[in-house]
């Protein structure tokens, strides 16, 4: 399958070189292109970039954009290389690996599925990758805008049901304390930038997860877990959060 956005404009040689890449290796279930900005195409576009990438705390980034910093096209990713997860704005998936795994997740509606899946495909034994010698152009936010509460609910409440749903048991609940934590923290800086909406969207996001917990729980029987969690590629083992926030990196290549 290839699963494009209806916002992306494609190249005349964008689906080639990522078909090469996947035959090329049977265990590869998904990969992507590189994103570009519809409006500017020297720049990477946020849902995706150069591939995907998860730290240690469940927080997600990706080659070429890490938060809200978005890198210049230089060529410094134009390599094929395993990623965590593949962009959903042009996403490349083996047919019979999807259904092996059960596809999206239907209680998600909309953001972060592809990760999900992703992450199942891999605890499934498979490979992710993100091809760098093929691009598309995204124009984005054409489900919810960027500043969108309702995007800010589905993004802070899918989280919570995917680390739910995939993380192992023994880690399980210390990374649901933490970041309802680290999710009450950013609720706050939402509150005092004066953004009550996202304040109230983050709170909304947590009473739904926690209401229907039993429900998202019972999701942890369907997945497939053939590997260990340590064996994930495309996981940062430090904090993401700490690197951009604290230490000031904003670039990929200084993580």
């Amino acid at each position: 399958f290839v699963l494009l956005n209806n916002d992306v404009e494609v190249p005349l040689t964008w689906i080639e070189p990522v078909i090469a890449a996947m035959q090329a290796d049977e265990s590869i279930a998904a990969a992507q292109p590189k994103i570009m900005q519809y409006q500017n195409k020297s720049m990477f576009e946020y849902a995706g970039a150069a591939g995907g990438y998860m730290d240690k705390l469940g927080y997600v980034f990706c080659r070429g954009r890490v938060f809200e910093i978005l890198e210049e096209d230089k060529q410094q990713y134009d390599d094929t290389r395993e990623v965590f997860w593949a962009s959903g704005a042009c996403f490349f998936v083996k047919s019979a690996a999807f259904r092996e795994v059960g596809g999206f997740d239907e209680n998600f509606f909309a953001h972060m599925e592809e990760i999900g899946l992703c992450w199942r495909l891999q605890l499934s034994g498979y490979k992710i990758i993100a091809v760098g010698s093929a691009y598309v152009n995204h124009l984005g936010g054409s489900t919810l805008q960027k500043a969108d509460a309702q995007k800010t609910f589905l993004n802070f409440r899918n989280s919570l049901i995917m680390l739910l749903k995939n993380m192992p048991a023994h880690t399980l609940w210390w990374f649901i304390l933490t970041r309802s934590f680290l999710d009450l923290l950013s609720s706050l800086f939402f509150l005092m930038n004066a953004k009550t909406d996202y304040f109230m969207a983050v709170h909304r996001a947590h009473v739904q997860f926690y209401f229907h917990f039993g429900k998202w729980f019972k999701l942890r029987k369907t997945v497939k877990r053939n590997i260990d969690h340590s064996q994930l590629k495309g996981i940062y083992k430090g904090s993401i959060i700490y690197q951009h926030f604290i230490m000031g990196k904003q670039y990929f290549k200084d993580l």
